[in-house]
């Protein structure tokens, strides 16, 4: 997991142990998931892709893209009813995100293949997405 040249080009001088926590801990440990994954991440930050259904004082209510319901809470989405928007947040329970960014995707989404990297980034290729 540990490189030398991956230290060296973002000027880190960890060692592979601290290199590691840093990993598990920093920016680069956001979970990319869709709702079958959600559960696994619960009290962590995520990245999901949902399609806005519905919004109402600080709850919005969008469809996963792997079609199940998502609550989405904190500020509104950025973008009209039935488009799509990327996600980040906390996972406060198996259904629900407490937004920190919003990311406007716009009227249409691939989501047959944001699935399909959604089971990468959690299966047998998860180091590749860390």
């Amino acid at each position: 997991m540990c490189s030398p040249c991956f230290f060296i080009r973002l000027g880190f001088s960890l060692s592979c142990g601290a290199f590691d926590r840093f990993i598990e801990t920093g920016v680069f440990s956001i979970g990319r998931v869709c709702f079958d994954f959600l559960s696994q991440y619960v009290g962590r930050k995520v990245r999901t892709v949902v399609q806005i259904l519905q919004v109402d004082s600080g709850v919005t209510t969008g469809k996963s893209t792997d079609d199940c319901q998502l609550i989405i809470k904190g500020s509104p989405p950025p973008c009209p009813l039935m488009s799509y928007a990327e996600v980040i947040g906390i996972a406060d329970s198996e259904q629900s995100i407490c937004v920190e960014i919003w990311t406007k995707f716009g009227e249409t989404f691939d989501t047959h293949s944001y699935n399909q990297l959604c089971q990468l980034a959690n299966g047998e290729l998860k180091v590749l997405f860390i």
